[in-house]
């Protein structure tokens, strides 16, 4: 590869390295960020080829400063014109010295040097002067009477203690008020972790170089490997940062570190030729011809940003006459987590001034789309839910506060771990305090394998709400429709009010392509849910329907619960199972091939039992709430006993509000037998499939979990991706015999 690469093209290919894949990490060994920037220390730390620290982090130093001159000043009477002056930097001293100092020494040493300054500079100081002087020293008494109370933290001081960055580190670059940065710790070894984790799945004698296909696919640039972009100075073995600024206008800015600046300053005057090189702050810049971009080489590192703005910014923090993103208590915990944890690529994104620029855009959409769709009468009955559904986006949008993920591989195990926060006080963050995480105990009565087992925890008025959110945003607009809405709503909530805060629920395949759940409710009130299911169920019902068909219109698909009733009961375990029947439920398909029509039930069964303080309620068939009641009475495994699903919530955790586990292998092996029964042409091509996945494991191989916690949700999603090495082989094999014939 040659040193004339573009620059403005090696810029992006390193965003794109941020953007498109993060798989992989190196973990840089913690050191403290405190250091003394005062003119003289920073330009030995530039000397020696270390960043020097933010404005802020000097503050540490000047109360111990001060202290000492007020110690000289009570030393050291001065002349009687100048004691009033020594008196108040005494006051000055001593209030500083409060703020910083609880040793009891310490304190009683302050107060008795200041008592003695107060009373030598008391007969030439003003009555004014003499009272602050007591006032100083009372101060200084209610100071050591509170000795053992825990001191107040400013922000910065818990930020310090909190997070220690590397002292080299390209996060020291970035300015506080960064809207957005995304984090890698080492490129090299991003590539290697997904290079072993490809090659783990698909063998290979070649190294697959992912990153770098990816690269030069999407820019059409002329390297094969990261090696090449080592070869211009680029030292892709330390971290570095993407980071936005502005999102009007949009642009992003990159730091990578250099192996050999001297190198990368060639190209730089190459890539800025006619163009002359621009003084700031004591430190040049060049910006690219025909529009490039910027750039500066601060030390061992490279600054690349759209715009000359955001380079002399960041050149101001290098100078430490601004403060870095460091110092920001916004990006506290998003920091700790780089620091502390595992991960390889790390996103955070302050929302707040976000939000204004994304509910404009999406307030005009809306007023565009209800244009559009009230210019069609056949589409205005969906007006007032497409114009009600983008206000509670934008009114959702208006409460977040940031939005931060992280994303960690280990061997063939990829983990994302998304986190979202709410504005303090905020309507969603109130609602919040009230779902505490917990061990979701319900997970123990579902089946030890099936498609998707999971479980939700949360507070019953907002499941109410979500439950009945798509029938309020077509009751937007319309009175009457509001009226009807309230009544059903007060039906909905009688049953809810029997239901304590815990749900588990089950998905598989039964006798057809649509699945079979199973709803495992914990209750409250028993007898309030059974009055519920078994006198209000099928008018509640009824009247959803109907309130559905007064906003949409009379459509084929709401005529699936015409007829139906109750079922015969069913007994099992000496459980009575009850049921309803939808006869008409194959209408909605309507005119279907003859193969796809065998995948689809033509009567549709619902079913519900009570045991003890649960109740259980099937859609489908019959035969997920009897293996639930068999599990009851200690027939058969439960999802705990699960060696996959202890893996996943290893991982994961147990104290959650959502915990979801999916099982992709039994999920197409439950559909093959009914693809096979319905085309019997594709029989025999059916079974050879099945034959040969019939030995790969079924494995809960994708699980995702969600609580809360710190004002927001936090979320993590695991994907196990060696699961599937089996099945991937023999795809690749069948591909390759293929190409054969």
């Amino acid at each position: 590869m040659k040193k004339c690469l573009s620059l403005p093209l090696i810029a992006l290919a390193l965003l794109t390295m941020c953007i498109c894949i993060g798989c992989g990490a190196k973990e840089v060994p913690p050191t403290t960020t405190s250091a003394a920037v005062e003119s003289a220390p920073v330009q030995e730390s530039q000397e020696m080829g270390e960043l020097p620290q933010p404005a802020e982090e000097t503050s540490e130093h000047e109360p111990e400063a001060e202290h000492e001159s007020a110690e000289e000043a009570s030393e050291h009477e001065a002349a009687e014109e100048t004691s009033e002056h020594e008196s108040e930097e005494g006051h000055e001293a001593a209030e500083k010295a409060s703020e910083h100092e609880s040793a009891e020494a310490t304190l009683e040493h302050e107060t008795e040097t200041e008592h003695e300054a107060a009373e030598e500079t008391s007969e030439h100081e003003s009555e004014e002067g003499h009272e602050s002087a007591e006032e100083t020293l009372a101060h200084e008494s209610e100071e050591k009477a509170s000795e053992h109370e825990p001191e107040a933290e400013t922000p910065h001081e818990t930020e310090s203690e909190m997070v220690e960055i590397p002292s080299g580190s390209v996060l020291h670059l970035i300015p506080k008020q960064t809207m957005g940065l995304i984090y890698c710790p080492s490129l090299l070894e991003l590539d290697y972790r997904i290079n072993t984790l490809v090659t783990d799945l698909i063998p290979t004698d070649e190294d697959p170089e992912i990153l770098a296909k990816i690269l030069a696919d999407s820019f059409g640039a002329g390297f094969e490997s990261l090696a090449e972009l080592e070869e211009i100075g680029l030292d892709l073995n330390q971290d570095f940062a993407v980071f936005m600024t502005s999102m009007n206008p949009p642009g992003l800015s990159a730091l990578v570190h250099l192996t050999d600046p001297a190198a990368m300053k060639q190209v730089i005057d190459a890539e800025s030729a006619g163009s002359a090189p621009i003084e700031y702050n004591g430190i040049t810049y060049w910006n690219a011809s025909g529009g490039g971009g910027s750039f500066a080489l601060l030390d061992n590192i490279l600054v690349f940003s759209r715009f000359a703005e955001v380079c002399k910014s960041v050149i101001d923090t290098y100078k430490a006459t601004q403060p870095s993103v460091t110092a920001n208590p916004n990006y506290t915990s998003f920091l700790t987590d780089i620091v502390e944890g595992d991960a390889q690529v790390a996103a955070h994104f302050n929302l707040e001034s976000i939000a204004p620029l994304l509910t404009a855009s999406i307030q005009e959409e809306s007023e565009s789309m209800q244009d559009g769709l009230e210019s069609d009468a056949a589409a205005m009955a969906f007006a007032p839910f497409v114009t009600s559904m983008l206000d509670s986006v934008a009114n959702v949008i208006e409460q977040l506060e940031s939005l931060s993920a992280t994303l960690e591989v280990k061997g063939t195990d990829v983990q994302l771990a998304p986190s979202v926060k709410f504005k303090d006080n905020s309507e969603i963050q109130q609602s919040l305090e009230e779902m505490i995480p917990d061990d979701l105990a319900v997970l123990n009565d579902l089946p030890n394998l099936a498609f998707v087992n999971g479980a939700f925890q949360g507070n019953t008025e907002l499941l109410l709400d979500m439950n009945m959110f798509s029938l309020k945003m077509f009751s937007a607009g319309s009175p009457e429709r509001q009226e009807q809405l309230e009544a059903l709503t007060e039906q909905m909530a009688t049953f809810y009010q029997s239901l304590a805060d815990e749900w588990g629920f089950t998905v598989n395949f039964g006798d057809s392509i649509i699945p079979d759940y199973l709803i495992v409710y914990e209750m409250t009130d028993k007898q309030l849910a059974e009055t519920y299911m078994n006198d209000m169920f099928l008018e509640q019902l009824r009247n959803t329907m109907q309130v559905m068909r007064g906003m949409i219109g009379d459509m084929p698909q709401l005529a699936i619960y015409d007829g139906a009733h109750a079922g015969q009961p069913l007994m099992h375990n000496d459980v009575e199972i009850k049921s309803f029947v939808f006869p008409n439920f194959g209408s909605i398909f309507g005119e279907m091939p003859p193969e796809a029509g065998a995948m689809m039930p033509q009567e549709w069964h619902w079913y519900y039992a009570f045991h003890e303080d649960q109740l259980f309620f099937a859609i489908g068939g019959s035969d997920l709430i009897k293996a639930a009641l068999d599990r009851k009475f200690g027939i058969g495994d439960s999802l705990s006993e699960n060696a996959s699903y202890q893996k996943l919530t290893g991982t994961l955790g147990t104290d959650n509000n959502l915990l979801l586990a999916l099982s992709p292998m039994t999920m197409v092996k439950g559909l093959m037998p009914i693809v096979a029964k319905a085309d019997p042409n594709a029989g025999a091509a059916m079974q050879m499939f099945a034959g040969m996945f019939m030995n790969v494991p079924e494995t809960y191989s994708i699980g995702f979990s969600a609580k809360v916690q710190e004002g927001g949700v936090g979320a993590k999603l695991l994907l196990t991706l060696g699961d599937f090495k089996q099945a991937v082989q023999m795809i690749l094999m069948m591909q390759n015999m293929g190409q054969m014939q």
